[in-house]
């Protein structure tokens, strides 16, 4: 079962595992927003869907969990993404040389939109829209 997280202080023990790719993320701004979303099943996995603009998120996740388990987890928290807040996308960038991350993407269901140039290097644009879910 997932559920929202609206603790700051669990945030930070999950992100500080990830202090490489989260730099000057800090849970209680991120938080502060009520229209960014945070979901965990309590045991240390998440999905964060970021508000960019009406209907519209950027989504995130952080996983102890792996495989058929964490498929069907990031599958949940998209269900959830969709049915319970106002989502019609989903947009994800992933680091091109993260292979098992763009693979997890497209067995749940997202759609590559191929490779972009960022600041953070080149990143695999992934989405998935409320129709195709």
């Amino acid at each position: 079962m997932i559920f929202r997280e609206d603790s700051p202080e669990n945030l930070h023990k999950t992100m500080d595992k990830y202090s490489d790719w989260t730099k000057g993320f800090v849970p209680e701004t991120w938080l502060q927003n009520t229209k960014n979303v945070a979901l965990t099943d309590g045991m240390g996995n998440y999905g964060l869907a970021q508000y960019e603009y009406d209907g519209v998120y950027i989504i995130h996740s952080f996983l102890e969990c792996t495989g058929k388990e964490a498929k069907s987890l990031l599958s949940e928290m998209i269900d959830e993404f969709f049915s319970k807040y106002p989502a019609k996308v989903l947009v994800g960038l992933t680091p091109s040389y993260r292979r098992h991350s763009k693979i997890m993407n497209r067995w749940i269901g997202l759609k590559s939109y191929g490779l972009i140039d960022t600041t953070d290097g080149i990143q695999e644009l992934f989405m998935l829209t409320k129709e195709e879910h």
